[in-house]
């Protein structure tokens, strides 16, 4: 028995396959992990961006 086999069989949007599984509670797929980086480097650079304005 396999249980992501089985999750998968369950759950549709859960990975197919072990390459696909990243093992972190929150973010199963690595296009969630991708997104989630890019948001907060998106966050950061706006961050960067205000203070730089706000303070020069």
């Amino acid at each position: 028995m396999n249980p992501l086999r089985d999750q998968a069989a369950r759950d549709p949007a859960a990975p197919q396959s072990d390459d696909e599984a990243t093992g972190l509670p929150l973010l199963h797929s690595w296009k969630r992990v991708y997104l989630f980086v890019a948001g907060w480097f998106l966050i950061w650079v706006g961050l960067l961006v205000a203070l730089t304005v706000l303070f020069s």
